[in-house]
């Protein structure tokens, strides 16, 4: 995970140089998960990080920020599986119907027995999303924090994923047809020690700038649409007005 700048006042108003590393945007190197592939386990990194995993690790990043002393932050990262994880026992469609109408019937959802599974799960469905959360958004919650979901597809508003392009960059410029992953994963480290505060200050002042751009088109989007319903009853207006007369 990376960390922006603390920009409370008091904190700005310390002079770079002697301002506290944990103060400073940078990396949080005390979440940095590794994975190495073996014979044993698949050499594919998603096949190895899952939902469980990525609990432990929420676990990890909280705990870091509490030793930090960071509170009422913003937790930004993408909606992937692993990271929308629902409570174990959360109602599923692959549930049977008798065990569906048992939930409903305990959680006080209005249901009709003799409606098909369908219908049922509809019903259940809809109370899932409208009253349990994520497991890590409960986490962060209870820990004073806010999960805040990116867009799909928008990973240039994610700065951790901005620093990962520049440390794979880094690592990637040294290979040859001699190196190993014993080499690699050396240089992974290192890539990853050499990461400071002005780079990942970068990263964020990116993303941001994507961010402001992406709310720009959205809001021309909007305004476009809405001058075309403004056309569209200008135009129905004076199609009525015609047929007054």
């Amino acid at each position: 995970a990376v960390v922006d700048d603390d920009r409370r006042p008091e904190v700005m108003a310390i002079p770079e140089e002697i301002r506290p590393a944990v103060d400073k945007a940078g990396l949080m190197h005390e979440t940095l998960d590794m994975f190495e592939g073996g014979e044993k386990q698949t050499k594919d990194c998603h096949g190895m990080f899952d939902s469980v995993h990525f609990i432990k690790w929420m676990k990890k990043l909280l705990e870091a920020l509490a030793a930090r002393n960071v509170q009422n932050s913003l937790i930004v990262m993408d909606n992937a599986k692993h990271h929308t994880s629902l409570p174990e026992g959360t109602p599923k469609g692959s549930w049977k119907k008798q065990r569906m109408i048992e939930c409903c019937t305990e959680h006080n959802v209005p249901l009709d027995p003799a409606d098909l599974k369908s219908v049922i799960w509809d019903r259940l469905r809809k109370h899932v999303e409208e009253n349990i959360k994520p497991v890590i958004v409960s986490m962060a919650e209870a820990s004073g924090h806010e999960v805040v979901w990116s867009p799909p597809h928008h990973s240039d508003l994610q700065p951790i994923e901005l620093v990962w392009a520049n440390v794979k960059g880094t690592v990637g410029r040294q290979h040859t047809t001699d190196t190993t992953f014993k080499d690699v994963l050396v240089r992974l480290k290192q890539a990853f020690e050499d990461v400071d505060a002005n780079s990942v200050r970068g990263c964020v002042r990116k993303a941001n700038k994507h961010l402001g751009e992406l709310l720009e088109h959205i809001l021309q989007q909007e305004q476009a649409e809405e001058n075309r319903d403004n056309e569209d009853d200008a135009e129905d207006d004076t199609e009525s007005d015609s047929e007054d007369d």
